[in-house]
């Protein structure tokens, strides 16, 4: 279990880390050089690849497998008959509408994106439009379950998938140093 924010570090790159800082501002640079070359409508079709992307890969964090193309087609509200996969799709979708409101927030004023505020603002907007059946967590043992507050640190120790993540009782130092 981890209750020591030094698990965490480092949380940037160091000066010993010239080269990988280097390879970091490269790919800044090349992003925003191709960025400056799409036509603004391929620029929205690609965050929106992006977006299903993103989602795909944070759902499969959870163990909620949910293929990039059902994703899609839930965006379309086309959903499976099968309850387990429908909810699932509903997942995606979810976490694709909180993104794109988030956005487009960020879009309209300035934010501090590692704030305890802001990350509980995202956590928010993801978990009050998510289905119940997926507000349910588990102890880190599997035996007792909870219903996820949206928008609040947690209050119990969980097991997210095969990840053990730090300790409630020490949330909040994490967060200070991130933040």
């Amino acid at each position: 279990m981890y209750k020591s924010p030094h698990n965490m570090e480092p949380l940037v790159p160091g000066s010993r880390d010239s080269r990988l800082v280097g390879l970091a501002a490269e790919v800044l640079r090349k992003s925003a050089e191709l960025g400056g070359r799409l036509h603004p409508l391929l620029r929205k079709s690609v965050a929106s690849f992006l977006r299903i992307t993103n989602s795909y890969y944070s759902n499969l964090i959870e163990d909620h497998y949910t293929h990039p193309i059902d994703i899609e087609r839930a965006l379309h509200n086309e959903y499976f008959d099968d309850p387990v996969k429908r909810v699932l799709q509903i997942e995606g979708k979810v976490y694709i509408k909180a993104q794109e409101l988030i956005e487009s927030e960020l879009d309209k004023k300035t934010f501090n994106i590692s704030s305890l505020d802001f990350i509980k603002s995202v956590h928010k907007r993801f978990y009050e439009n998510l289905p119940d059946d997926l507000k349910i967590i588990k102890d880190s043992d599997s035996e007792n379950v909870a219903k996820v507050s949206a928008g609040e640190l947690r209050s119990r120790e969980v097991k997210v998938g095969r990840h053990i993540p730090p300790s409630y009782l020490y949330l909040h130092l994490f967060m200070q140093r991130f933040e």
